[in-house]
């Protein structure tokens, strides 16, 4: 069984007036056979925390404090992962998908997949592909499925489930995977990236 969780960072927004509107958006697929390494590093750095920092059973990268994204960036590098990333420059993107934010989102996890694809060539390994949940509507979740679907073609094993950080915990150690590498566009800071970078396997920037 091949795991790919998947989270971003970065906005879609394209007002660039307003000082929270990103100027990259990042989306980071990462790669495991073996789930449960990646839940015990959670458990351990969030057992690590101040009981006033532990909430629900969650580690959020954007809200939790410098030493506490180190150390579990440490942890993750400590095993064997891969993580792929695509990102793209927003000044850049095309102007009809400015008008489509979903099919931006859609496009973009659509080309994650297809990288990872490439570089995991055992077509007998099934695949449970798991994404953080981000729409409320049933319809768009569907259709965000269907569009993954379609890039396998029918030519694996393939399943798409939704999920939150709470329910899938492997999924907050995606959301520090793609937030550190966001900070290093976004903001010149590599200092979470640099914990992280033997697992990235391949990076894309996006022409969309």
């Amino acid at each position: 069984m091949l795991y790919i969780f998947m989270d971003e960072s970065g906005d879609l927004g394209f007002d660039f007036s307003k000082r929270k509107t990103s100027r990259y958006f990042v989306m980071a697929g990462l790669i495991v056979r073996n789930k449960r390494v990646i839940e015990k590093a959670i458990r351990t750095i969030y057992n690590e925390l101040r009981p006033k920092y532990q909430i629900k059973w969650i580690l959020h990268a954007a809200r939790e404090e410098s030493v506490t994204c180190s150390r579990l960036c440490r942890k993750i590098s400590e095993k064997e992962y891969w993580v792929i990333v695509v990102y793209f420059e927003k000044i850049k993107i095309k102007s009809f998908f400015k008008k489509d934010k979903f099919g931006l989102y859609n496009s973009t996890a659509k080309e994650l997949l297809a990288l990872i694809l490439e570089q995991s060539p055992r077509q007998e390994e099934k695949i449970e592909f798991i994404a953080s949940s981000r729409e409320t509507s049933k319809f768009l979740n569907e259709k965000f499925k269907n569009g993954l679907v379609s890039v396998i073609n029918g030519q694996r094993d393939f399943s798409v489930e939704i999920k939150t950080p709470y329910e899938e915990k492997c999924l907050q150690a995606v959301d520090l995977i793609s937030w550190s590498v966001f900070r290093s566009y976004e903001y010149s800071d590599d200092r979470y990236r640099n914990l992280i970078e033997s697992i990235i396997i391949k990076e894309k920037e996006l022409k969309l």
